[in-house]
């Protein structure tokens, strides 16, 4: 993904514009290719965030007490013992009817579950703030446009008479 990235949108034209003005390999990586990439990085860090968020293997390893399991590592052991009830190798079994254990519902609903639990994480929280972020629209840059616009305004009344001769 990352490799169709670089060819489709940054242009050979600009890294080698930057080559015969003299710059580096690390110059080009640093000043153009990842200010262009920004986008890209973005989204490489939230697939990896969201692969983390629905990691249960890592909690099951490294956490010992049951109150701080995720809530992806609650939901597979909550289908872990379904299936394991379903399968008729507990002495369990014969207390509770197989029948009614909501085997193939349970799996929708904790699917809904856990896909709403992340798309609401990454709805209202990370997407609006990672825009702000790598867009460059947040309220320090708005403040900065609005001041700068502020100053070109004066700067043109001032100097009206000579830009209007020019």
């Amino acid at each position: 993904m990352m490799r169709s990235f670089f060819t489709a949108n940054i242009p050979d034209a600009l890294v080698e514009a930057a080559r015969i003005d003299g710059a580096g390999e690390y110059t080009i990586l640093w000043k153009i290719v990842l200010p262009l990439s920004k986008p890209m990085m973005a989204t490489i860090s939230l697939m990896a965030g969201l692969g983390y968020w629905n990691d249960w293997m890592n909690s099951m390893y490294y956490v010992t007490d049951e109150k701080l399991y995720s809530i992806q590592a609650i939901l597979n052991t909550i289908i872990t013992n379904i299936q394991f009830l379903t399968s008729g190798q507990s002495s369990a079994v014969s207390a509770v009817d197989v029948a009614k254990l909501p085997s193939v519902s349970a799996r929708m609903a904790i699917a809904v579950i856990g896909g709403l639990t992340v798309s609401t994480v990454l709805t209202l929280v990370l997407i609006p703030t990672l825009y702000c972020v790598f867009a460059g629209t947040g309220i320090k840059n708005r403040r900065r446009k609005l001041r700068r616009q502020r100053e070109l305004d004066v700067y043109f009344q001032d100097h009206k008479d000579e830009i209007i001769k020019k």
